[in-house]
């Protein structure tokens, strides 16, 4: 099943709880429900609507860090960062009452991932500014759709560079000698 995006009416309602909603509004076994998590590497909580907003823990992800652990929704599969590998951690939320690890990234200690965003393929996930060597640096994660199964794409990069990723801690840039830049987010277009 596809997950669908919950109305931006129902997201401003919970914002005064500090939840922070991915897209994971679906509906199952005749319920309503909706996956959410506070932000700081938190738990997972299952949302119903069935008799007024009751919350329950779905999955522990391991806490401990203030980092922040942003999510995305590929298909069946929640993704979201934790700071605690470094890295992702892919959950299979078809079943939202019971969600499952399927898979984990994990970077280097020094890889503290800020930003995750999906490409409009669904396959892909941009990795983007945190702390440690992911400050100045971009990598590309792979999703398997069919498994959630999680990778690096080794392929990315920047031409001539022994690594992978593309890296911004360039002192010089088309519009001058500004210093190294620091790509705290990213997003895909069509």
């Amino acid at each position: 099943a596809r997950l669908e995006s919950p109305s931006g009416r129902d997201q401003k309602n919970q914002q005064h709880l500090g939840l922070q909603w991915g897209r994971s509004w679906r509906r199952c076994h005749g319920r309503h429900h909706r996956i959410a998590h506070l932000m700081r590497n938190s738990p997972a909580y299952l949302e119903t609507t069935v008799a007024g907003f009751k919350a329950r823990l779905v999955h522990d992800f391991g806490g401990g860090s203030q980092d922040c652990a942003l999510p995305v929704v590929a298909g069946r599969y929640w993704v979201q960062t934790n700071a605690n590998l470094p890295g992702l951690i892919a959950l299979d939320v078809s079943d939202p009452e019971r969600p499952r690890e399927v898979s984990r990234l994990t970077l280097a200690p020094d890889m503290l991932v800020h930003w995750i965003a999906l490409a409009p393929d669904g396959r892909r996930i941009v990795l983007s500014g945190g702390g440690g060597a992911m400050k100045q640096k971009v990598l590309m994660a792979r999703i398997d759709p069919a498994t959630g199964a999680l990778s690096l794409d080794r392929d990315f990069r920047a031409k001539g560079a022994t690594s992978e990723g593309v890296s911004f801690s360039e002192s010089d840039w088309p519009h001058g000698a500004t210093g190294p830049a620091v790509p705290h987010g990213a997003v895909f277009s069509r």
